[in-house]
């Protein structure tokens, strides 16, 4: 399932417009808060700061958000959406809706939500065995 959504993702989000599917997480997270820190991004996304930062950097480049410093910690970023950025989100979340919606067509959606509750659930305990958790200082 996951290399089908990645595939009509670069269909439709590479090609029409010139953003990726990891794009999309940050500016989907970003979507309904006025601003959120790296250190939060990282922690709902469930990836590594570093990658978050760096990802943030290029959203930067293209318009699509904007990355303040903290005024509480110094060490900390801040990202929103910009105008651009929220456009895009309300271009997208139509299209979105629709190709979710011909996925799941079918699917028992209390089915769906148990497995992957249950499979969020797994991961969670695979990144604790393996020390993987996230670091949750909130540095970036």
């Amino acid at each position: 399932m996951a290399e089908m959504v990645a595939r009509l993702s670069a269909i439709n989000l590479e090609a029409r417009y010139g953003i990726r599917m990891t794009d999309m997480r940050i500016l989907a997270l970003l979507h309904d808060a006025d601003r959120m820190s790296v250190a939060e991004i990282s922690r709902q996304a469930r990836v590594d700061k570093a990658w978050i930062s760096r990802l943030s950097r290029e959203l930067e480049d293209k318009g699509l958000i904007e990355r303040v410093p903290d005024p509480e910690d110094s060490r900390a970023m801040l990202l929103s959406l910009t105008r651009k950025g929220r456009d895009i989100q309300r271009r997208l979340l139509p299209e979105a809706t629709k190709r979710e919606q011909f996925l799941l067509r079918g699917i028992d959606r209390r089915k769906l939500v148990t497995v992957l509750a249950k499979l969020d659930q797994n991961l969670g305990a695979l990144l604790g065995e393996a020390g993987l958790m996230l670091d949750q200082s909130g540095q970036d």
